[in-house]
């Protein structure tokens, strides 16, 4: 660099690259043998957050929007994060999600899928060497009611037809619904 007459200082761009650890490179400045140094420390672009919104489910009836965002604005090209489900019978999302150049997040569709238990996935987002999870709680079907037809009966000579009745289709395999009196 040059500094110009009749000024005491130069201003100077030092270009910084992607990476996946931390880095200090120190830039040195020399002049009549004299040299003086400054120390730039450059992280790496990381998952700051993972969200889920719902966070709360019903199993194959709704689906959940997850975010993820950087430490930073993405670089040229985008910034790739991979995605992971640790229950891929409860819930699924795509492999990878990515944040947009000049954007630090991005959104993607966590499918829940129907169940006959109660699930809790934990979603995981990875970008370098970092990651950030979030747990998704998937519900199976819910009774929502039990009606009798006909409700009154004489003993030993008329029987009543039974109905359960869920919140939504139970999934393959069916729901094993116990019944008592």
């Amino acid at each position: 660099v040059t500094v110009p007459a009749n000024t005491n200082s130069v201003t100077f761009t030092v270009t910084s690259h992607s990476i996946t650890a931390q880095a200090s490179p120190v830039i040195t400045a020399t002049y009549n043998s004299v040299a003086k140094t400054a120390t730039l420390t450059v992280n790496p672009l990381t998952v700051s957050s993972l969200t889920l919104n719902p966070t709360t489910v019903q199993g194959g009836s709704a689906n959940s929007t997850g975010t993820v965002t950087l430490s930073d604005v993405a670089p040229t090209g985008g910034a790739s994060v991979a995605l992971t489900s640790s229950i891929t019978s409860a819930a699924t999302v795509p492999s990878t999600v990515t944040v947009a150049a000049g954007s630090s997040s991005a959104t993607f569709t966590v499918t829940s899928i129907k169940i006959g238990a109660q699930a809790i996935p934990t979603i995981t987002a990875t970008y370098n060497t970092s990651n950030k999870t979030a747990q998704l709680t998937v519900n199976p079907p819910q009774i929502v009611s039990v009606t009798l037809n006909p409700i009154t009966v004489t003993g030993g000579s008329v029987n009543s037809t039974g109905t359960v009745t869920l919140n939504t289709t139970a999934p393959s395999g069916g729901i094993v619904v116990t019944l008592a009196s």
